[in-house]
């Protein structure tokens, strides 16, 4: 007897292969997954014009405030001007003080210049005081050439004080040096001297600043003046040149400074010579002084 099995299960279906369709099918089949459009999305006509205001509003706040900077800037340079401007007048004053102490005070009676190498006189009875150089050449235009002595009393150019003798016979002794250097003098006149010379860019810049701010008012003005009131004037710019160019010549590398210096250099040295052979000097040594001083 035959005895069927009844069939365990009915086999697997095939698998159908995917087309292309069936993918775009199954994609629009899903629900998207972006976002939809919110706040960020395209702005209204109300906000546009809303955010507009506000930023013309920024513009003429930073416009304001530029301009309110420009005009503090503005006047922050208008005071410096105005400070360099009184300090160059301050050392304008200042250098011309300095420059009239040293031409009033501190002149030599002989060359009518200022100071070099200040000696006074031995004995100092009298209290002139002249430079260095002048008064060697003053002393030894008294020498006698024919003998290389004095034989007639030296005294002061200015007061006629007698001065020491000079011995003919040698060794000397030192309190027979007619000359005595006066220290003070010669430091005060270095002192001024040099401050002189600072002080002379910052007058010469005060001058200058002060006839380009003058000229148009001078040009308009001499137009009503009169003759004579233009030749008063014209000696008045004549003397006001005369003394800045005097000025200028004592600033760093003038040729009044360095006239001075030369002058000063060379009284140190005969100074300096002359005292440090004075005890055995001879009457040709005398002479020979003498001829290099005076010629």
């Amino acid at each position: 007897m035959i005895v069927r099995m009844p069939p365990a299960g009915d086999p697997p279906a095939k698998r159908r292969k995917l087309t292309n369709t069936d993918l775009v099918e199954s994609c629009s089949a899903k629900p998207a997954l972006t976002s939809s459009p919110g706040k960020r999305g395209k702005l209204t006509q109300a906000e546009l014009l809303k955010r507009e205001r506000r930023l013309a509003k920024l513009e003429l706040d930073y416009q304001d405030r530029s301009e309110e900077l420009e005009r503090r800037y503005t006047s922050l340079n208008e005071r410096e001007t105005q400070a360099n401007s009184a300090l160059d007048s301050i050392a304008e004053r200042d250098a011309l003080t300095t420059l009239s102490q040293l031409e009033e005070l501190f002149s030599c009676p002989i060359c009518q210049q200022i100071l070099t190498v200040p000696y006074s006189l031995n004995p100092s009875l009298c209290g002139h005081t002249f430079c260095g150089i002048c008064i060697l050449r003053w002393f030894f235009t008294r020498l006698h050439e024919a003998c290389g002595g004095w034989h007639e009393s030296v005294d002061c150019p200015i007061c006629r004080q007698l001065l020491v003798i000079t011995p003919d016979r040698t060794p000397r002794l030192e309190f027979t040096f007619p000359f005595v250097p006066n220290r003070s003098v010669a430091n005060a006149c270095e002192t001024l001297i040099e401050r002189l010379a600072q002080l002379v860019p910052s007058a010469s810049a005060a001058r200058v600043k002060r006839e380009i701010s003058e000229a148009p008012l001078k040009s308009r003005s001499s137009k009503d003046c009169d003759e004579k009131d233009g030749v008063a004037e014209s000696t008045e710019d004549n003397m006001a040149i005369g003394t800045i160019n005097t000025l200028e010549g004592w600033r760093e590398g003038g040729p009044l400074r360095t006239e001075w210096l030369k002058k000063d250099s060379e009284g140190k040295k005969e100074m300096s010579d002359l005292i440090s052979k004075w005890t055995t000097l001879k009457s040709a040594d005398f002479v020979r002084i003498k001829r290099q001083l005076c010629t």
